[in-house]
């Protein structure tokens, strides 16, 4: 049953779009994206179907779609400690800049930090 309001605008339009919201993460998983990459996708169509849904409520009279679908469990962190050829460069990098500015201001004792 598809009721429209009296404007026209159909009451079951979020259906169709939570429907498609699905597929869509199915078919990120299928094609071997990584989770965080299939949750930036999902973030960003919720971040549009929100501001379609403060713009024209009438659009989705039940609520944004996008509303309640959950992200993608991400593994665990894996360290990514630098190779000896990394850690040489930045040794050398380090011992290349001049010291940091002194900190300044009234938590560290000195000055309004505005002496830069």
């Amino acid at each position: 049953m598809n009721a429209t309001t009296d404007d026209g605008f159909s009451t079951t339009l979020a259906l169709p779009f939570m429907e498609a919201i699905a597929r869509t993460k199915a078919a990120l998983k299928e094609q071997g994206f990584a989770p965080a990459t299939t949750n930036n996708h999902l973030a960003s169509l919720s971040g549009f179907t929100t501001w379609v849904h403060a713009q024209s409520p009438r659009l989705f009279p039940v609520g944004d779609p996008a509303k309640g679908i959950g992200e993608l469990g991400l593994p665990p962190l894996e360290p990514r400690a630098l190779t000896e050829a990394q850690l040489r460069r930045w040794k050398s990098l380090c011992d290349r800049l001049d010291r940091f500015p002194q900190l300044r201001g009234p938590a560290c004792g000195g000055g309004t930090g505005r002496d830069h």
